[in-house]
């Protein structure tokens, strides 16, 4: 699939989360959030030549720690629309003798789906656009990747308004050019923290 497809499709979801919430809107019948979360990145290096052929060098990355702030909207059909902000702690290259520290910034944009399940708990289903952010200790320049991201999560309702919830999200391989190489970098999130209804 072209990649063209992806981000026309990608923006369909988007855009009719947005519509959902707007038909809402006229009714006042739906619920604004905002969320705080705590948790751990896993980066997943991978180094290749130029013309795509994979070099085996034992590359690993620490394991950073993150926050993200959130907020949302959800509709009464349970659809919605969500703007999600990142933070990592510095990392670096764990197999490299090289100061090669790094932090992260992400910036992205979701439709989102919930599930009512049992009881109070619920599934979350989300998929959007997102930017990642590499911001280089020793050096000026700072990488920006986007693409398509989305993610997974299970959650809790404490009461009406809070809500304890985990979740998932896979974000933009990053890619990086340097001496003839590209290095490429999954980016998997796994997170923990509250929502908060008003």
């Amino acid at each position: 699939m072209k990649v063209n497809t992806i981000k026309k499709a990608i923006l369909a979801v988007i855009t009719t989360a947005v519509m959902a919430t707007t038909t809402q809107a006229k009714t006042g019948d739906m619920q604004f959030y905002t969320a705080l979360k705590a948790g751990m990145i896993k980066l997943n290096p991978t180094l290749e030549n130029t013309d795509g052929k994979a070099i085996n060098t034992g590359l690993k990355f620490d394991k950073p720690k993150m926050v993200s702030v959130s907020a949302g909207v959800i509709t009464a059909k349970n659809f919605g629309a969500e703007f999600d902000y990142l933070a990592s702690t510095e990392t670096k290259i764990a197999s490299s003798k090289k100061d090669a520290k790094f932090t992260m910034r992400d910036y992205g944009l979701y439709g989102t789906y919930y599930l009512p399940v049992q009881d109070d708990y619920y599934l979350k289903g989300k998929l959007g656009y997102a930017q990642v952010n590499i911001k280089h200790k020793n050096k000026k320049q700072e990488t920006k990747t986007r693409g398509v991201a989305g993610g997974f999560g299970l959650g809790y309702n404490i009461t009406p308004k809070i809500s304890l919830e985990s979740e998932y999200t896979r974000l933009p391989t990053i890619k990086e050019t340097n001496d003839g190489k590209v290095l490429k970098v999954g980016n998997d999130q796994v997170t923990f923290g509250a929502r908060f209804k008003f």
